[in-house]
């Protein structure tokens, strides 16, 4: 399982993936959708392992960007 640090550092990359995404898509609120495809995630999407990402950092970087 990924620790807290190794996954905000792996939420910052996904959630800027993402908005970029939702962007181009023209979404009206491209950040809430960012938001929200962090929510399903709880395994880290840059690993073919996939470990798993602490439940607590992800929560905390939703409240935060939220």
């Amino acid at each position: 399982m990924k620790n807290y640090q190794e996954t905000t550092e792996i939420l910052k990359r996904f959630y800027e993936d993402c908005l970029k995404f939702w962007k181009r898509e023209n979404v009206e609120n491209a950040a809430e959708s960012a938001l929200k495809d962090l929510s399903r995630i709880s395994t880290d999407p840059f690993s073919p392992n996939g470990e798993k990402l602490d439940k607590q950092a992800i929560a905390d970087f939703i409240e935060k960007h939220s």
